[in-house]
């Protein structure tokens, strides 16, 4: 009986191992242009000169049918200039309605080769007993994070470049 027992765990441990090593995040990377749009995204920059800056104020509309986004977005800036990474910052996002936007100022003398990318962490909706939505306290539909999700970037240049403007 004993030994039974120990092939069961035995076995188990070995199903168990071989589904872990099969669950796997996946992550799909998207360099962003002046012309990219899905059915259920969007993607705007605009730029401005503000005090010998450029400012940039990318905005990010996520499934227009829902009206809701995901609750997980990160950003950074990579500022690199003469092929070398100077800085590397997170930058803050506001929400609103469907929408999130960064809004950042850097030198125009950066512009050539620095890059924004924000992503989009998986997430799933949580459902109750019957398959509804469950909502929180403030009525808003809650979601789980998960694996995986959306990464999108672009080079500033594109898009605050004397060609971007």
């Amino acid at each position: 009986m004993r030994m039974r027992t120990c092939a069961l765990v035995t076995l188990a441990a070995l199903v168990l191992a071989a589904s872990v090593r099969q669950a796997t995040a996946v992550v799909v990377v998207i360099q962003l242009t002046k012309d990219f749009t899905t059915e259920d995204r969007s993607f705007k920059v605009e730029t401005q000169d503000v005090d010998g800056l450029k400012q940039l104020k990318v905005t990010y509309t996520f499934d227009k049918t829902a009206g809701k986004y995901p609750p997980w977005f990160g950003a950074r800036l990579d500022m690199i200039m003469a092929g070398k990474l100077v800085a590397s910052v997170p930058v803050e996002v506001f929400r609103s309605r469907g929408k999130v936007t960064w809004s950042f100022r850097v030198s125009p003398e950066s512009l050539a080769d620095s890059k924004f990318e924000f992503d989009q962490g998986g997430s799933g909706v949580v459902t109750d007993p019957q398959g509804n939505p469950s909502r929180d306290e403030s009525g808003d539909v809650e979601f789980l994070p998960d694996f995986g999700g959306t990464k999108y970037w672009f080079y500033l240049r594109d898009f605050a470049g004397p060609k971007g403007r």
